[in-house]
């Protein structure tokens, strides 16, 4: 659809609720439904109703702050739609905030532990199976820090445990007063194809947050994600990709995260997300895009996002949950999930096609917690994983029904060595491969210290080709390391000299060589 022409634009009536009028937001707590959430009242069948109304249907279903007490388990399932109606889109149950919005299971719902009940059903088959083995739920250790039910996998020796990256939580969304979001539509110019310029303009107006009502908007130009933007709010709209120029590109800013969430999957053609700024970015409930951080120090925070692609490099930083990356274009083979030399997390990462799945290079940091793949189309020799000279942990499954499975499953080069897990020597169930855990090798990055040459004593370690590394110094392994003067070292030569001009008095000192994040 195009943006409506003639009449005047005007801003949609304002409710008490936290969304304008037109953004069609389903609040539990208005007619008909009349959720109390004051965690006496039963609110199951307010809830139950307004699920089984706007399921599949492209709408948020909103619970105001309170706890909403329910005495059987919500159903979010495809026998829930009438007869003779297709909803294949998504529904966002959606709280005011974490800590203000609950929903509380009745006591004694749950008698059985052996029989774990969800709060919420979806169409999906019951994870919790047989969870926990016949006994039921075990509680394996009250202060576990790892727990591996099969030792790792490797192509080489390996630490056999996972990462443990750092996890960073995603920035926080303050929601502005209804009277304070800019409608795009406001800012259409009727003879105007594409819909691109309007929304620039409604974001160059300085607002905090501008919003699509629920729509499709062809584009063919790029949008600036800029200026004072810090929510671009689409509440269930798609974007139709009309030219190879559409894109939204994060650039510099007054905020420091700018949040893109609630948008309805295109198939169009992916519209690609950029991040061309030292900023963070934010991206909740999307479908129909691909990502690529172009600078070093981008941040990217990913839930519960749809999309073909996504790629980071030297320093920028990716923590992702719930990711469905798919790209299944018989013409040609690319990598889905790939860093080139930053550090990615990812907790959840479902996929589907014949490209390589995870992609490691350039000295990257990957820790892939619960991945699954449906591997239905033949590309032998496209490895399933692919590492070279990085660090990566992943918990990962293949399903294949066609017997074409990924064959080779991980290729890991390694110091000029390159080795391959082919898919007959891996754990397998339901046609595909299982990596309980995988390890690539030990850090390359392992300094080792060179007789003194004279009034200098040599530091070498083996290089990765076009990055740079720092040199750090310690006593005690305790104090904190202190970056030596002169460094960065570079790739090219793989060592660093340090004067040996030290007192006879200095204690012994440590030295260790580190990644830089700089490109």
């Amino acid at each position: 659809m195009r943006f409506y022409e003639g009449g005047t634009a005007v801003n949609p009536p304002i409710t008490a609720d936290i969304w304008p009028a037109d953004a069609l937001v389903v609040n539990v707590k208005n007619a008909p439904y009349f959720a109390v959430g004051d965690g006496i009242t039963d609110d199951y069948a307010a809830l139950q109703a307004a699920i089984s109304d706007y399921e599949g249907s492209l709408r948020m279903i909103y619970l105001p702050a309170g706890a909403y007490r329910v005495s059987q388990p919500l159903a979010c399932r495809n026998n829930n739609v009438p007869v003779g109606t297709q909803r294949n889109g998504f529904t966002w149950i959606r709280g005011a905030s974490r800590d203000t919005t609950t929903i509380r299971l009745d006591d004694g719902v749950l008698t059985n532990l052996s029989q774990p009940r969800h709060l919420l059903y979806t169409g999906f088959a019951n994870t919790l199976n047989n969870f926990g083995g016949p006994g039921g739920i075990q509680q394996i250790s009250r202060n576990l820090t790892e727990h591996l039910a099969s030792p790792a996998l490797g192509l080489f020796p390996n630490e056999g445990a996972s990462l443990r990256l750092p996890v960073g939580d995603t920035p926080p969304l303050k929601i502005e007063p209804p009277a304070n979001w800019v409608n795009a539509r406001n800012y259409r110019i009727t003879t105007e194809m594409d819909n691109a310029p309007a929304i620039q303009r409604a974001i160059d107006t300085g607002a905090a947050t501008v919003y699509l009502p629920k729509g499709a908007y062809s584009i063919s130009s790029p949008i600036f994600l800029r200026g004072a933007l810090r929510h671009f709010a689409m509440l269930g709209s798609a974007f139709y990709r009309d030219s190879g120029l559409a894109a939204l590109v994060l650039k510099d800013g007054a905020t420091e995260t700018v949040t893109i969430d609630n948008a309805s999957e295109t198939f169009t053609g992916n519209i690609p997300i950029t991040i061309s700024a030292d900023r963070s970015l934010s991206c909740r409930n999307l479908g129909g895009f691909s990502w690529t951080s172009q600078t070093h120090r981008g941040r990217l925070y990913l839930e519960n996002c749809v999309g073909d692609s996504i790629r980071i490099g030297v320093g920028s930083k990716l923590w992702g949950r719930g990711l469905n990356l798919e790209n299944n274009n018989a013409t040609f083979v690319s990598e889905m999930l790939t860093n080139n030399g930053g550090k990615l997390w990812v907790f959840g990462y479902k996929t589907e096609g014949r490209d390589t799945t995870v992609t490691t290079t350039r000295g990257g940091e990957t820790e892939l917690l619960g991945g699954l793949n449906y591997s239905g189309f033949s590309n032998a020799g496209t490895p399933m994983v692919r590492v070279e000279d990085s660090r990566v942990a992943l918990v990962f499954a293949e399903v294949n029904f066609t017997g074409l499975p990924f064959n080779p499953i991980v290729v890991e080069t390694s110091e000029n060595v390159t080795r391959s897990f082919l898919s007959s020597q891996v754990p397998r169930a339901v046609g595909g491969a299982r990596l309980q855990l995988y390890c690539s090798k030990r850090p390359l990055v392992e300094a080792r210290i060179s007789q003194p040459l004279g009034a200098q004593t040599q530091l070498t370690w083996n290089s990765i080709p076009t990055r740079k590394y720092f040199v750090e110094t310690n006593t005690d392994l305790i104090s904190p390391w202190q970056i030596l003067p002169s460094s960065p070292a570079t790739a090219a030569t793989g060592q660093y000299r340090m004067n040996n001009t030290a007192p006879a008095s200095d204690p012994r000192r440590f030295y260790r060589v580190a990644l830089s994040d700089e490109p």
